[in-house]
């Protein structure tokens, strides 16, 4: 099967059934010229074959056999059965080569750069981002992965988290077939924040279509999205682009790279706690950005965003589902 495509790079496909959700979103930004990211996906063809030639079908469907979707714990200990068979499981050696050459060339591509790139590691299932269901949350990510093991192991975990009890859960809400969901995963560049956080082209709260929210924070944006701090909340007017508001929040931790990998919570400087994470110029780069990307998709989104050394970064864009 080594003709089969393993790895792509995000510029080349946008096809959701091969590289999933957010690989297809952020390859159609990448496509349209939006500042995102280099990175390549581990395609839904790997995950299939690692399926396939582990035999995880039989066992995974044994374990979920007449499981009550209502009976969290219950639920929470096949997840757990499941996920100990993936990451268990060793990943194809022609998996492993096409993963090794993708993140080889992705170090390539740092031109004058010869430290050893660090990359965030993103699960991506076909499900993902759809009209109907964002799965937000439900997939894992690994942060500042800092080596080729690293990122292999990553991967792996990654299609494990395909197997969580919420993932599984949800998808049982949502009626989705637990077998035809696949895991894609995307393999970018890690970007070592600033200021981070998410926008929306329309209110979540009020559901007002004429105003853009921003949720911002300093560091890395894992901050805003698990909840461990209260962002900085900016309200935008879509049309005149002016800020109608903006509430400060005291920051006093962020999530910031560590230089032997991943991430750790450590103390905002002093003199950025009551600072806002944003200055006027990069809310107005945002607002822009995020009007373009609503006529793109032709609805309302929200967007992972950040900044380092001045430049803005698009990590992700999904058409909003929920209020």
């Amino acid at each position: 099967m080594a003709e089969l495509g393993y790895t792509v790079h995000l510029a080349e496909s946008p096809n959701e059934s091969i590289i999933g959700g957010k690989g297809a979103s952020l390859a159609r930004m990448i496509a349209s010229g939006f500042p995102v990211p280099p990175a390549f996906t581990v395609t839904t063809d790997a995950y299939t074959l690692f399926m396939e030639e582990h035999n995880l079908a039989d066992p995974i469907g044994e374990v979920l056999r007449d499981f009550d979707p209502m009976n969290f714990a219950d639920m929470e200990t096949r997840a757990q059965q499941i996920q100990g068979l993936v990451n268990g499981a060793s990943i194809p050696s022609g998996v492993q080569e096409h993963i090794l050459e993708s993140y080889s060339g992705l170090q390539a591509a740092r031109v004058g750069d010869s430290q050893l790139q660090a990359v965030s590691v993103r699960s991506s299932a076909t499900a993902e981002d759809s009209a109907g269901a964002s799965f937000a949350g439900q997939h894992d990510t690994y942060l500042n992965v800092m080596d080729a093991e690293a990122v292999l192991d990553s991967v792996r975990r990654c299609w494990a988290s395909l197997w969580s009890s919420h993932a599984i859960h949800y998808r049982q809400q949502k009626g989705f077939d637990h077998f035809n969901v696949l895991m894609a995963v995307v393999v970018q560049e890690m970007i070592n924040s600033v200021s981070s956080g998410v926008m929306f082209t329309m209110n979540p709260v009020t559901g007002d279509h004429s105003e853009i929210m921003i949720n911002s924070a300093w560091g890395l944006g894992e901050a805003v999205v698990s909840g461990l701090v209260t962002p900085d909340n900016i309200l935008v007017a879509k049309e005149t682009g002016v800020v109608k508001d903006t509430m400060i929040a005291a920051q006093t931790v962020m999530i910031a790279i560590q230089p032997g990998g991943g991430t750790a919570q450590v103390p905002v400087p002093a003199n950025r706690v009551n600072a806002c994470s944003l200055t006027e110029l990069e809310i107005a780069e945002l607002v822009k950005l995020g009007l373009t990307l609503e006529q793109h998709y032709g609805a309302p989104v929200d967007v992972e965003w950040c900044f380092t050394d001045g430049q803005v970064k698009l990590l992700q864009s999904r058409p909003i589902t929920t209020l």
